[in-house]
C-alpha cells in the first residue's frame, strides 16, 4: 500500500511538471509541510469542494506557483464525488493514469491546474496558478 501511495506521490509530481508546460521548472524549493486541522483558505484553493477526510498538511510552494494540500482519511465514495464535483465546477480532466491500488488526475479550469493523486484513503491535491 506504500509502495502504490509513493507511485502515486511520483505521478502527482509528474502531472504537476506537465501543468507546467512552457515555463522555466521550479528551483530551488524549500517548502516544508504545515500541519493543518481545517481546509485551508487561499487563492490557490479558492472555490475548490472541499473533499471528505481529515486534513493532514499543506505544503505552501506560492513562491514557486504551488500550493499542496493532503488528506487522510478519503474513501473510494468520497474521492469520487469530489473528482464529480470538480468537474460539476468546471474543471476538465487533461490526463488520468490509474493502477490497482491508486488513481491520479490532472484537471484544468480558468488559469489553474489541479494534479489529484488518492491511494487508499490518502489524497494529495496540487495547484498550480497560470499567472505564476
Amino acid at each position: 500500500m506504500r509502495r502504490s501511495f509513493s507511485l502515486g506521490l511520483v505521478l502527482l509530481a509528474v502531472l504537476i511538471l506537465a501543468g507546467c508546460g512552457g515555463r522555466n521548472p521550479p528551483q530551488g524549493s524549500v517548502a516544508q509541510p504545515t500541519v493543518i486541522e481545517a481546509w485551508p483558505d487561499n487563492e490557490y484553493t479558492a472555490g475548490l469542494p472541499e473533499p471528505q477526510g481529515t486534513p493532514l498538511y499543506v505544503i505552501d510552494d506560492t513562491s514557486q506557483g504551488r500550493f499542496s494540500v493532503f488528506y487522510e482519511q478519503v474513501d473510494e465514495a468520497a474521492w469520487r464525488s469530489w473528482l464529480e464535483q470538480l468537474e460539476l465546477d468546471g474543471f476538465t480532466c487533461r490526463a488520468e493514469a490509474s493502477e490497482e491500488e491508486s488513481e491520479n488526475y490532472l484537471l484544468t479550469e480558468q488559469g489553474r491546474s489541479l494534479s489529484a493523486s488518492w491511494s487508499g484513503d490518502l489524497l494529495g491535491i496540487s495547484v498550480t496558478l497560470e499567472d505564476y
